[in-house]
């Protein structure tokens, strides 16, 4: 976030832009000593702000998202240091800001947690969290991941309290999220449920698409997204995504069969499937659902498609690992289907990628898609 945005700008713009919005107060926050303010202190890893004292529940949040799985020093360490910090009384915070309210003292107890699009307003008297978009970033996603949780009623979706212009409320979960649950069986168990939760989705959601229209589609949808970034590219930027167009037609020709696509996550992974105390499975972080190929939601989560692009090989995958085909009733591709599936898998992730960057504010925007173009180029000219 430090790299990718000027953070404490957009930090103190949302925080102040949250108390006007949702809780109807004029707040100013600033870094000047102010003896009438709240003091807050900002941590970096964790990354949070609150007051100087720190809360039992504060705490053991903490604990459950930085329960780091792995070796046993590792854990350790987390716990140690989630201790050492949240013990500190702002000894060892980055940063330090005066919270002053045209109204006197806020009496809530005060936690907030910057996320990548998003700043989460933690209320742990009263079990509830808000979360507003970031100052400057698109309400894109924030709208659609509204529009899906109270259209879709399942289980394993978190419920909206409450919601308005630019924010949303939703239950505190206690628990961990998987990829910080230690124990092996409880792990492999999560990651079952949350794969069979997923399927009921397809299930609903399914819907077969001729190959060529689809892959099409995905090349319009491709190249619409690039007319509203053109600004920050040039022609030789532009070359990548041109020679990636040529690629798929290449690699999907003589290929005649249906896609199964249907609503998908997007960003499936154990960052976003958390374990309940009650060992139930909620998925969350619905920001970037959409209509995908069924083997899109499977490949993120086992292949890590949302990590750098030059260093994944995605046909590789395709042709040796059958578990992106979990979702789809039909498994018996030829070798050159499982190409065809490669380059649409490869379309889909680098649409992901430009609508991510695309939300980010206008000042950083071209340093982060040169970085994506840069990545892109050494696996496009590879293939």
């Amino acid at each position: 976030m430090l790299e990718r945005e000027p953070f404490y700008k957009i930090l103190i713009m949302s925080i102040e832009t949250y108390y006007k919005v949702v809780e109807g107060k004029i707040v100013n926050i600033s870094s000047k000593k102010n003896k009438n303010a709240k003091l807050l202190f900002l941590y970096y890893k964790p990354s949070f702000l609150s007051e100087r004292f720190i809360t039992k529940d504060m705490r053991n949040f903490l604990y459950s998202e930085y329960n780091i799985r792995g070796a046993l020093p590792k854990f350790l360490i987390g716990k140690f240091g989630v201790f050492i910090i949240t013990h500190s009384y702002g000894l060892f915070a980055k940063e330090k800001f005066y919270l002053c309210c045209s109204e006197g003292l806020l009496n809530e107890r005060i936690f907030i947690s910057p996320c990548n699009r998003s700043i989460r307003f933690y209320n742990f008297s009263r079990g509830y969290v808000d979360c507003i978009v970031k100052e400057g970033y698109s309400d894109k996603y924030m709208l659609n991941q509204l529009q899906f949780r109270l259209n879709y009623n399942h289980f394993c979706i978190p419920k909206i309290l409450a919601s308005g212009e630019r924010w949303y409320r939703e239950k505190i979960m206690y628990g961990n999220p998987l990829i910080r649950v230690r124990k092996q069986d409880a792990f492999l168990k999560g990651q079952d449920q949350a794969l069979a939760n997923l399927k009921e989705l397809v299930n609903e959601t399914l819907e077969y698409i001729d190959i060529d229209f689809y892959v099409k589609t995905l090349r319009e949808e491709l190249f619409i997204l690039l007319a509203t970034l053109s600004a920050d590219l040039d022609d030789s930027d532009m070359v990548v995504f041109h020679r990636l167009s040529e690629l798929t037609e290449i690699k999907i020709k003589d290929c005649r069969f249906t896609v199964p696509t249907a609503v998908t996550h997007g960003d499936f992974q154990g960052g976003n499937i958390w374990l309940t105390k009650q060992n139930e499975i909620i998925i969350y972080d619905w920001e970037t659902n959409k209509r995908r190929s069924v083997w899109f939601d499977p490949a993120t989560y086992y292949w890590k498609l949302h990590s750098d692009p030059s260093k994944i090989n995605i046909e590789q995958y395709v042709l040796r690992d059958n578990r992106f085909l979990i979702n789809d009733n039909y498994k018996n591709y030829t070798r050159d289907e499982r190409v065809a599936i490669a380059i649409i898998l490869f379309l889909e992730n680098t649409i992901f990628y430009l609508e991510d960057i695309a939300q980010i504010p206008k000042k950083n925007l071209r340093c982060n898609l040169l970085k994506f173009v840069v990545d892109l180029k050494k696996m496009v000219f590879k293939g």
